[in-house]
């Protein structure tokens, strides 16, 4: 019988033939890799989350200096208005009025006096647009001043020598509110003999400080403006903003137009004519405000529209129609 054989040391060559140990192997060949697929996700992820935060990072700044989109800067500086380039005013009262409870007064704005004439009894309630101040409508304030009515233009706050304010929707309210209560209290003119006057954006003002106060003798609307929401989403980046969480003021007055009973006058120029050239469309807001109402087309033809004669002529029969004989 075969005895079993001893074993012993291995020599050198089978010592080098032996397995290594798996640690050994897996530090020579070392971790797996990544699929590409999962690297194209990553970058995928990585771009995603930069657009969200490009886009969220646009929001903010849209929402943060929104009141620029309704009020930009006048386009008129002050150093053109001081060396005469705007046309003169008419005589004036300036007026400050609004005062804080420590005597600061808000507001500015100027009272012009009438003339003397049939419409001397009225006062005319004036609110200027977005882009503009009372210092830049001297021609406008001087064809209102020419039909023998009492103006009272003032600046919002934000504007002229108001006290600086980012202006909204609920400040200029408040400033309209404000130059009614200084009419009817400090002045003493009746509500029956006020008409407000508005003009592009301050038409949209007008409107609803008509509705505020009723008992106003009419509303002249002149260039009104599409609602601030319409006019955004035309433009090209701002489509894609979701406008209606990112801007809290609407300027859309067809609720006010639609509900307010007092007389109104819409002034339009040319430029709302029909497809075919044969009539003037209806002005913005025409349809659905309630009567009773009247409508004029300017040919001012990128003129000021009080360069129109048929401007003051419309004015004179509204307000001869409206306000209290003197």
């Amino acid at each position: 019988m075969p005895k079993p054989r001893k074993s012993g040391p291995a020599s050198p060559e089978t010592r080098s033939a032996s397995p290594l140990p798996s640690s050994t192997h897996a530090a020579e060949t070392g971790p797996p890799l990544a699929s590409a697929r999962w690297l194209l996700s990553l970058l995928l992820a990585v771009c995603g989350l930069a657009l969200v935060c490009v886009y969220g990072a646009v929001c903010l700044l849209y929402w943060q200096g929104q009141w620029q989109f309704s009020f930009p800067p006048p386009a008129l500086s002050k150093k053109a208005v001081s060396s005469g380039q705007a046309t003169p005013a008419p005589p004036h009262d300036d007026v400050g009025f609004d005062s804080t409870d420590t005597g600061i007064l808000q507001l500015h704005g100027w009272w012009i006096p009438a003339a003397g004439g049939v419409h001397a009894a009225g006062t005319i309630l004036f609110m200027h647009g977005g882009a503009e101040s009372v210092a830049q409508l001297g021609g406008e304030l001087q064809a209102l001043h020419s039909l023998g009515v009492n103006v009272f233009a003032f600046d919002y706050r934000g504007f002229g020598k108001s006290v600086p304010l980012h202006p909204s929707e609920t400040s200029v309210a408040e400033d309209v509110d404000a130059a009614w209560l200084y009419l009817t209290d400090r002045r003493h003119i009746a509500p029956g003999s006020i008409v407000m006057y508005g003009r592009r954006l301050g038409a949209t003002i007008a409107a609803e400080a008509a509705l505020r106060h009723p008992r106003c003798a009419g509303l002249v609307l002149e260039a009104a403006l599409p609602p601030l929401l319409d006019r955004l989403r035309s433009r090209g980046l701002t489509r894609f903003l979701p406008l209606s969480l990112i801007f809290h003021d609407r300027f859309d007055p067809s609720a006010a137009l639609s509900a307010a009973a007092v007389p109104k006058l819409f002034l339009s120029d040319s430029g709302g004519n029909s497809a075919d050239g044969s009539a003037p469309n209806p002005p913005l807001y025409y349809a659905e405000a309630a009567p009773p109402k009247i409508s004029v087309t300017l040919k001012a033809a990128g003129r000021p529209s009080y360069s129109d004669p048929e401007y003051s002529a419309a004015l004179d029969r509204f307000l001869r129609r409206h306000l209290p004989a003197d």
